[in-house]
């Protein structure tokens, strides 16, 4: 009876992984990943690789974080209107541009009418 009860609290544990990529369920998550592995001697033997393997999951997680968010998390996060003003802050506009599609002077008459 024991050991499904702790199997289903693996269970729980790897259901709970689902969720890891909303940040209001990381910490909550590696915490009860870390309960468990703490708890490693109440666990069958045959569930110890698996509790080692949580832990390293957790060790892993946490140095990412660490690391700072992935550029493809920056631009999931911000919106269409954020992504055009970096894209327009890197162009390079001339103060002495040209009126005109290609800078000629028969361009420049056609917009008078």
């Amino acid at each position: 009876l024991l050991a499904a009860r702790r199997r289903a609290v693996l269970d729980c544990v790897h259901h709970a992984r689902t969720f890891h990529k909303h940040a209001w369920a990381q910490t909550s998550i590696e915490l009860l990943a870390e309960l468990c592995w703490q708890n490693k001697p109440r666990f069958c033997k045959a569930q110890h690789a698996e509790l080692d393997e949580l832990w390293v999951w957790v060790r892993q997680a946490r140095v990412t974080r660490k690391q700072g968010p992935s550029r493809r998390e920056i631009e999931r996060d911000s919106t269409s209107f954020e992504r055009a003003r970096a894209d327009w802050s890197r162009i390079a506009v001339s103060s002495r541009g040209k009126v005109g599609a290609t800078g000629e002077a028969a361009a420049q008459l056609n917009w008078l009418g």
